[in-house]
């Protein structure tokens, strides 16, 4: 396929790729450089796999390709067909047989934390605290409120703000 028993890939990685005026440029994030790559070999699932190696969070979206002595809004783009393009790369190599590779990830939004069915919640409904009418919501046998505050006051340190705040909650709850 390639001219050259190995490819050196300089790999630009967790970066930002933009297209402004038709020109590509690609901002931010790492390079590692003079990686050695067997072009008969490269497959897509070897820019998937650098991702993940390096800490990269999402799916590889795009990969774009220049020869070191292009511009770099001249990369080109691997478009739908992965492997097609990938041989394009390597047919395009004989220059010296260096590739500067940019990868752009898809950032993925997290998943939603499922919430449990009322049936699955893991509750105890014997245990359930009820009100007792009396605006404690205390179970028998739990530790009475005395009337001391269980928080540490007086601190020289605290926050001006905090300290006004906390102040007006107490006087809110002794009226």
């Amino acid at each position: 396929m390639s001219g050259f028993e190995h490819l050196k890939l300089n790999i630009h990685y967790r970066g930002d790729s933009l297209i402004k005026d038709d020109v590509f440029d690609y901002v931010g994030g790492s390079v590692e450089k003079d990686m050695l790559m067997d072009p008969d070999l490269m497959t897509w699932s070897i820019f998937e796999d650098f991702c993940k190696k390096n800490g990269v969070c999402g799916e590889v979206e795009q990969v774009w390709y220049k020869l070191p002595h292009e511009e770099k809004g001249s990369a080109r783009l691997i478009e739908d067909d992965k492997d097609g393009g990938i041989r394009e790369l390597c047919r395009e190599d004989s220059v010296g047989g260096v590739v500067d590779i940019y990868i752009h990830n898809v950032v993925s939004l997290p998943a939603p934390f499922p919430l449990s069915n009322p049936d699955e919640d893991g509750i105890d409904d014997e245990k359930v605290i009820e009100d007792d009418g009396d605006g404690t919501n205390a179970a028998e046998g739990d530790v009475q409120d005395e009337g001391e505050d269980p928080i540490e006051e007086g601190r020289e340190d605290d926050d001006p703000r905090f300290r006004a705040f906390f102040e007006e909650i107490h006087v809110k709850l002794k009226t």
